[in-house]
């Protein structure tokens, strides 16, 4: 085998574990934005529930859910393609990033 077909060979390999991280990322951010929709939808029923008919009156959400802590164990954590709308990221005063969900 010369040295020509080893480094096809490798960039086969490579190629083939890029992509299945790729397709795990993508599947992560799926099911993250549906959990997401599940959450809103939440939301709006609350909302909805306690709100007097006719009247639009301000919403403040105070606390937080962890919607990663119902995932399979195949999804990638803390990797993300895309932000969620739900996810803030921030710099403490320690200078480090703290995730908001």
């Amino acid at each position: 085998m010369s040295r020509y077909d080893r480094l096809v060979i490798l960039a086969l390999i490579v190629s083939a574990h890029q992509a299945q991280i790729i397709v795990q990322l993508y599947y992560s951010d799926h099911l993250r934005f549906i959990a997401d929709s599940r959450l809103a939808g939440e939301l709006d029923q609350l909302i909805r529930g306690v709100q007097p008919d006719n009247q639009k009156l301000p919403v403040a959400l105070v606390g937080g859910k962890d919607t990663m802590a119902n995932m399979p164990p195949y999804v990638i954590h803390g990797e993300e393609i895309v932000h969620s709308i739900f996810t803030y990221s921030s710099l403490t005063f320690m200078g480090k990033r703290a995730r908001l969900e």
